[in-house]
């Protein structure tokens, strides 16, 4: 049974209007990767001009921040996406109605051939992918955090290195022993130790 005239051109109107919206959240989502990006970029590029292991530690939290706010910021705009392409599915299954049967099944006919040509590529979820990004940058503010935090504790303890051989004559360090610091002194900082 075919749509009334007043009904199908409602149903298209509101096909198209979620049609948009959902290509917009698509598209804010890809400015949205750029802009983090570009902003985990510059606060990892601004890590090397800090020589204090407390500005990598803070650049590192910063980094893992901004890794944060990506991964939320893509799945609400990719919630978003579902939510419009749902809606916009539904009117088109009532602009279908009245249809003969080979209309109603070109496109999902379309989609098995193409599916079947490319069957790892068409598994794989495209919004996964872009959380691969963020998980990669949270892994680099995570590392930074990790190492500029170990240089800390390294720089506040001395290396001391006696070399004794082994039975197969390779010589090896066996000891690394915190500075002894006195009751009424802080430990030494990083510029005081060099």
């Amino acid at each position: 049974m075919s749509l009334p005239t007043d009904d199908r051109e409602f149903a298209k109107m509101m096909y198209e209007e979620h049609a948009e919206h959902a290509r917009l959240h698509e598209e804010l989502r890809a400015a949205a990767t750029s802009l983090v990006i570009a902003l985990i970029s510059g606060s990892l590029a601004a890590l090397f001009f800090f020589e204090n292991q407390r500005h990598g530690v803070a650049g590192g939290l910063v980094i893992c921040g901004l890794s944060v706010l990506g991964i939320v910021l893509n799945v609400k705009h990719y919630e978003r996406y579902v939510l419009h392409r749902d809606i916009l599915r539904d009117f088109r299954e009532k602009l279908q109605q009245g249809l003969s049967p080979t209309i109603q099944t070109l496109a999902e006919e379309r989609r098995k051939t193409h599916e079947g040509a490319w069957p790892v590529i068409s598994a794989t979820r495209l919004h996964l992918l872009w959380l691969v990004v963020y998980v990669f940058t949270l892994g680099i503010g995570g590392y930074t955090v990790y190492k500029s935090a170990a240089r800390d504790i390294f720089l506040e303890c001395q290396s001391i290195l006696p070399v004794e051989p082994r039975g197969d004559g390779i010589a090896t360090p066996f000891a690394l022993k915190c500075k002894e610091v006195p009751e009424n002194k802080s430990p030494p900082t990083r510029s005081s130790a060099t």
